[in-house]
């Protein structure tokens, strides 16, 4: 099943971008280890006084569609189409 996760690294290849220990979040569905290519991963930078866990809701793609829908229009955009008659 696919799901977007959150996970530590606990082992790395010779060329990975990735440490051990690094958090990051990808779409290894529902289970417990997964082995995955370094372009699927994105690295979590946590903040002081975050925990993981808050970028599956508020600081995660949930959070950020919340945040788009109540904050319309900060992203609208004005487009002005010019019609020509010859």
């Amino acid at each position: 099943m696919r799901a977007l996760g959150l996970g530590v690294i606990i082992e790395v290849g010779l060329v990975s971008q990735f440490k051990v220990g690094d958090h990051v979040s990808g779409p290894w569905g529902m289970t417990e280890y997964a082995v995955m290519k370094d372009k699927t991963l994105d690295k979590i930078d946590l903040p002081p006084g975050v925990e993981p866990l808050d970028f599956l809701n508020v600081l995660g793609t949930s959070g950020l569609t919340a945040y788009f829908i109540c904050y319309p229009p900060l992203l609208s955009v004005s487009i002005t189409i010019t019609y020509l008659s010859i």
